[in-house]
């Protein structure tokens, strides 16, 4: 009994990661975290050093502020690590950030531009069904007002050579 509960955990498990929502979420979530670490390659190896030229400073990343020194013993050897404050590496964090969330509002503002084109398109077509229905409706009416009026004209037509016969044969009996 016990192996027919896991199996049937165990199935609906696999039947949740096999959902496309839970499939995407993976996909995205590797794409993300890789994407994550180029930005942050190409801030930290490339961006900071290049502005690191430009202000003099060896590297953007290692700016810090010592607020209390480390304590050495006679050795030599660090007793109390001090307290610092790695202000580079929060600004190089920043940048990182800024990269991914220009990256992501790009992303976004493209989707949002396909799914307003789509939307445009349906909107499109469905006035289009509904011009086209329209038109149809239009047609038949105009073809069944034109069916009664030639109906209506048979008909008077007719009477009037039912008429046109009776009186002729009202003529011809009065002549006997």
């Amino acid at each position: 009994m016990a192996d027919k509960k896991k199996g049937g955990f165990f199935s609906e498990f696999k039947t949740f990661l096999m959902r496309g929502n839970v499939l995407d979420l993976a996909v995205a979530v590797v794409i993300g975290g890789a994407f994550g670490k180029i930005v942050s390659s190409f801030v930290g190896d490339i961006l900071m050093p290049l502005i690191g030229i430009l202000t003099g400073k060896a590297s953007i990343g290692d700016l810090q502020w010592v607020v209390i020194e480390a304590t050495k013993d006679s050795a030599g050897e660090i007793v109390d690590p001090g307290v610092i404050v790695k202000y580079g590496a929060f600004v190089q964090t920043i940048v990182d950030f800024i990269i991914v969330a220009f990256a992501i509002f790009c992303v976004v503002k493209l989707f949002n531009k396909i799914k307003d084109l789509r939307e445009k398109e349906a909107k499109e077509a469905a006035e289009k069904a509904a011009a086209e229905k329209k038109a149809a409706e239009e047609k038949a009416a105009a073809e069944k007002a034109a069916a009664e009026q030639a109906a209506a004209d048979a008909k008077a037509k007719t009477e009037a050579e039912f008429y046109a016969a009776v009186k002729e044969i009202r003529d011809i009996l009065k002549q006997k």
